[in-house]
């Protein structure tokens, strides 16, 4: 899982009549699962493996520079409706 902020409900008051609960916005950092062993997501093995860590740190960080991500625009990303002159 990537660092990224998030909104939950978790811990909060629920909304009642119409009337809507507040989210309380939280922050995630860089966290690593071993799927295979632990589909709950209960412990982060980041520290276990950081070669495998920081590879997908990186990669992740190259998809960013190229679509980009929220507020910054990427390198291959291009205006809605127009095409690449070399795909037909």
């Amino acid at each position: 899982i990537l660092p990224h902020q998030y909104r939950t409900m978790k811990g909060q008051k629920q909304g009642a009549d119409g009337t809507p609960g507040i989210y309380a916005q939280k922050k995630t950092e860089l966290v690593l699962y071993d799927l295979q062993n632990d589909v709950g997501e209960t412990e982060d093995v980041s520290g276990k493996y950081p070669e495998i860590t920081k590879r997908l740190k990186n990669a992740a960080n190259d998809f960013i520079k190229e679509l980009g991500e929220h507020n910054q625009k990427g390198n291959a990303t291009r205006p809605a409706g127009k095409h690449n002159e070399n795909t037909k």
